[in-house]
């Protein structure tokens, strides 16, 4: 399958269609419980994950995304299951009128098969610290790196928002890698 990620002039015209063709009333409000700690909300405006963290009794939310997006980038949320993120996108696409937009199923919100994404990680070394970009089966991105023997951090982003918005996320010193990732990331996208 060649890259037929949308650009960003395309989601932008796209993003008018989307708004007059929508009826959020038609996406059946629901909590879907992804793990023991991890719940993800379909609400009003669109998702968010509500997520158990340490010692807090009550859940926090922490991610959002609002319907429009989601549905042209496909969830910034990691680690949903295929048949969840497959239910989610076809509910999307049920609220919208097709004869009113220029834009197809096809083109928006991929789906991937994470068990045919291959395990990579890239490290770029700079002087006592460097960069971190690999690729988890789990359905995420890990975006990290260190300073002088110290973990500098890092961050997890869905596969979903790797493959959509790479520019965005893969820091200065990987950017060269992008081509690569999307390759990879490419070998798990599912027709349908």
């Amino acid at each position: 399958m060649r890259d037929e990620r949308p650009s960003a002039d395309q989601v932008s015209a796209w993003g008018g269609q989307f708004q007059k063709a929508f009826d959020p009333a038609k996406v059946k409000k629901q909590q879907i419980v992804l793990d023991p700690l991890r719940t993800l909300v379909i609400g009003e405006r669109g998702i968010h994950l509500l997520q158990t963290v340490g010692y807090k009794p009550e859940p926090e939310v922490m991610q959002r995304q609002a319907f429009e997006h989601l549905f042209f980038c496909g969830p910034k949320i990691s680690d949903i299951p295929f048949e969840v993120r497959k239910a989610l996108r076809d509910a999307l696409w049920e609220a919208v009128d097709a004869d009113a937009v220029a834009f197809t199923k096809r083109q928006v919100f991929q789906l991937f098969d994470y068990e045919k994404i291959a395990e990579k990680r890239w490290e770029r070394r700079r002087g006592e610290g460097g960069d971190v970009l690999a690729i988890h089966r789990a359905g995420r991105v890990e975006i990290s790196g260190w300073d002088n023997a110290r973990d500098g951090g890092g961050h997890w982003i869905s596969i979903e928002a790797a493959w959509h918005e790479p520019e965005l996320h893969v820091p200065f010193n990987l950017k060269h890698l992008i081509p690569a990732l999307l390759e990879t990331l490419g070998a798990g996208r599912v027709e349908s």
